[in-house]
């Protein structure tokens, strides 16, 4: 019975010292899982020590990014910048020089009134007076193109400076006449029907754009009869209407009796020359002088006269800029 205790005990002494064994070498594995070289507390921090590293080099990059940028924008600032045209100034008129009016640096028409200065006169007779009065806080202006030679001689072209704001100093003629080598009557079935002609339109210098457009409204709407009645040639109001632009406030519009007289006078259109700057016979304006006839520069005579609103005549459009 001793013997069969003994042996016992010797079985618990073994079994205990192979648990110690065993827990041993989990110890060890798991120590070694932890702590060795690929161990779980190693390679955590060679993923920190990756993660550190990464935004050390995007910051590195993003550094010489800037840096780049930077050397390009010193060299830009270094490259010489092209100098703002100069303004004509105010003190100088430049009547008879070419305009510009659509900003594309072609002249579009010639400058017969600068509105930097007052000026009164006459063409040719006392009849066909006009004046005008300065105006103050003026557009700016440049010169976009030297010396152009056309039918008004060899000028400079003038261009508004591109947000420029103020009052538009030039009036401006156009250089050829609307569909050169055509006519067209006035308003032809408004003869004898223009009983309001003393209020409709007027002669006076700088009132072309309002007759225009009480015109153009008042065709649009038959007010003084049935549109395009002659079987020979249109009416100019609606033939002008594709030119103008906005009827509203079109950029051109057709010359008042006083804006013809300006123009004649003061680039001095005679009856000798008339033809060097290619005009016909004669051209519309948009003043009206009776119920029967409206005003019109006969060239040949070097006057304005009135004819019946039925007869055909070319057209030729001015501009403010």
């Amino acid at each position: 019975m001793k013997n069969l205790k003994n042996t016992e005990r010797g079985i618990t002494l073994v079994a205990l010292v192979i648990t110690i064994i065993i827990i041993i070498i989990l110890a060890t594995i798991t120590m070694n899982m932890a702590f060795g070289d690929n161990g779980l507390i190693t390679q955590a921090q060679k993923a920190k020590d990756m993660a550190a590293n990464s935004v050390i080099a995007e910051q590195e990059g993003m550094n010489s990014l800037m840096q780049e940028y930077a050397n390009v924008m010193a060299e830009d600032s270094e490259m010489p910048v092209e100098p703002e045209e100069p303004s004509i100034p105010e003190s100088t008129s430049y009547i008879g020089y070419y305009a510009d009016v659509d900003g594309d640096k072609e002249p579009d028409g010639v400058i017969y009134a600068d509105l930097a200065f007052s000026k009164s006169g006459e063409w040719t007779n006392g009849d066909d007076t006009y004046s005008y009065s300065a105006k103050t806080n003026l557009k700016e202006y440049y010169v976009s193109k030297e010396g152009y030679a056309g039918k008004f001689g060899t000028k400079d072209v003038l261009t508004a400076k591109e947000g420029s704001a103020g009052e538009e100093r030039f009036y401006v003629m156009a250089l050829e006449d609307v569909n050169q080598g055509n006519e067209y009557c006035w308003y032809y079935a408004a003869s004898g029907e223009m009983d309001d002609y003393a209020t409709a339109t007027s002669e006076d210098f700088g009132t072309g754009r309002a007759n225009t457009i009480a015109m153009i409204k008042k065709w649009n709407s038959s007010g003084y009869g049935e549109q395009n009645a002659s079987s020979t040639s249109d009416d100019m109001w609606g033939v002008i209407q594709t030119e103008v632009g906005d009827i509203n406030n079109p950029t051109w519009f057709v010359p008042s009796r006083a804006e013809w007289s300006a123009f004649a006078d003061n680039l001095g259109i005679t009856s000798d020359n008339y033809p060097d700057y290619g005009f016909s016979l004669w051209c519309w304006s948009s003043s009206q002088g009776n119920p029967y006839n409206a005003l019109y520069a006969y060239f040949i005579s070097g006057r304005m006269l009135l004819d019946d609103v039925d007869i055909d005549k070319s057209v030729r459009l001015c501009a403010t800029f």
